[in-house]
C-alpha cells in the first residue's frame, strides 16, 4: 500500500493510527491476535498497528499527538466520556501538542471539535455521549463544573474563527457544535423564522449535515444527525413544523427523520461498529 499510494516510509507510521481508527468504525479491525477477543472500539490495535508496539517503537511528539488524537475521536464516537476526558486533557496540557497543532489545521480543527464535545457532554452529565451521567472518576477531577459549558463554547468560537479564516473543511464541525451548544436549553431569544422546537435548531443541525456532505463527510454528516437526534431524545421532542424548514421536509417526527438519516449515512460511510453501537444505545431503533 505504501508503494501504490507513494507514501513516504518516514510518514507511514504517522497515517497508521488513522487507518486503524476508520477500522474500528468500520468494524474491520480484527487481526490474527485479536479475532477470537472482546475487542475495544477505543483501542488502536487490529489490522494496521499494536498501540502498545507502535507507541514503544516510534514515538515523537508528532506521533504522540495524532496518536492521541484518533483515540479521543473514537472515545466520542463509542461514548467513552472518562476516556475522551483523559485524553482532551493530556492533548490541551502538553505545550509540545499544543504547538503542533497550531501548525497542523486539520488536526487542529479536529482537536477543537472533540473537545467541545467531550466538555459539552460533561456539562450534560454525560448523555450526550454515554447515555448516563459522567463517570463520578471524571467528576472528581474538574475543579469548577460551571465553566465547562463556557470551555465547549470556546472551542466553537475557535472553530468559527478558522471557518471565518477561509477553511470550509471546518465549517461541518463548526456548525454541529453550535447546534450542539443551542440546544442544550431552551432559548427564549429564537427567530420567528428559525426553526425550533424546545430549543432544537433543527436548520442548523440541517445546515450541518449540507455543508459535511459538500466537503466529503459523509461519517461527520450522519454524527450532525446523530447529534440532533440526541438532542431530540433529551428535549422529547417529536412534533415538527414542515413549513419552516429550509430542507422542505414533510415529515412530522423528528426523531425519526434524523434517526433515519444517521443510520443511511453512516452505513454508506461503512461504519459498521458505529452502527451496531447506536443500536445498543437506541435499541428501540
Amino acid at each position: 500500500e505504501t508503494k501504490r499510494f507513494k507514501v513516504s516510509s518516514a510518514l507511514f507510521p504517522l497515517t497508521k493510527p488513522s487507518w486503524q481508527m476508520i477500522l474500528n468504525m468500520m468494524g474491520g479491525r480484527a487481526s490474527s491476535s485479536t479475532k477470537k477477543k472482546k475487542t475495544d472500539p477505543v483501542t488502536l490495535t487490529g489490522k494496521v498497528m499494536d498501540e502498545k508496539e507502535s507507541r514503544d517503537r516510534s514515538s515523537t511528539p508528532l506521533s504522540e499527538m495524532i496518536f492521541l488524537l484518533n483515540k479521543l475521536e473514537l472515545a466520542c464516537q463509542f461514548g467513552s466520556l472518562d476516556r475522551a476526558y483523559q485524553l482532551m486533557k493530556s492533548l490541551e496540557e502538553d505545550e509540545d501538542y499544543q504547538s503542533i497543532l497550531k501548525t497542523l489545521c486539520p488536526h487542529f480543527v479536529s482537536f477543537a471539535f472533540w473537545s467541545g464535545v467531550t466538555y459539552l457532554d460533561i456539562a450534560r452529565g454525560g448523555g450526550g455521549l454515554g447515555g448516563g451521567c459522567a463517570p463520578p472518576n471524571v467528576m472528581q477531577q474538574i475543579p469548577n463544573h460551571r465553566r465547562i459549558l463556557r470551555r465547549a463554547k470556546g472551542y466553537r468560537n475557535l472553530l468559527e474563527k478558522v471557518v471565518e479564516n477561509g477553511c470550509e473543511d471546518a465549517r461541518p464541525f463548526y456548525l454541529i457544535l453550535k447546534a450542539d451548544l443551542a440546544s442544550f436549553k431552551p432559548s427564549s431569544s429564537s427567530s420567528p423564522n428559525e426553526n425550533r422546537r424546545d430549543g432544537i435548531p433543527v436548520d442548523v443541525f440541517d445546515a450541518a449535515v449540507e455543508a459535511a456532505l459538500e466537503q466529503g463527510f459523509v461519517g461527520y454528516a450522519g454524527f450532525a444527525c446523530e447529534r440532533a437526534y440526541a438532542s431530540l431524545v433529551r428535549h422529547g421532542t417529536k412534533e415538527y413544523d414542515p413549513t419552516k424548514s429550509e430542507s422542505g421536509r414533510t415529515e412530522d417526527d423528528l426523531e425519526g427523520y434524523y434517526s433515519k438519516r444517521m443510520f443511511e449515512l453512516y452505513s454508506r460511510w461503512g461504519a459498521k461498529a458505529k452502527i451496531d453501537y447506536l443500536k445498543r444505545k437506541y435499541p428501540n431503533k
